[in-house]
């Protein structure tokens, strides 16, 4: 009976342990550069909030240039407007962040 009590609190430490790397995967470390006036919290909100705001500005302009060149996207352009949305979203995260004066660095 003791053996399972054991067993069982090393499984919920381990589960406590693991579930507290998870929640920070691909959020990035930033790191300060100088004497940044918000916290490190706050910058990532807040910069991941323009990011969103620039992804959707993109998607919205491969929508607007699809209207205007034909009745709609091409299957084969799908995945490059993606990538393109995705990369006008980290540009508008990494310029946030090194505005408010942090760096980041991905794991």
């Amino acid at each position: 009976m003791m053996k399972s009590h054991h067993r069982l609190l090393a499984i919920l430490s381990v589960a406590i342990s693991l579930s507290a790397c998870v929640d920070h995967i691909g959020k990035p470390l930033l790191l300060p550069v100088g004497t940044p006036a918000q916290f490190p919290g706050v910058v990532h909100v807040m910069c991941v909030g323009d990011a969103d705001a620039a992804y959707d500005r993109q998607k919205e302009e491969f929508a607007y240039r699809a209207r205007m060149n034909g009745p709609g996207v091409l299957p084969s352009e799908v995945p490059a407007q993606e990538s393109q949305a995705e990369a006008a979203a980290r540009m508008k995260y990494m310029s946030c962040v090194s505005s408010q004066g942090y760096r980041a660095v991905f794991n």
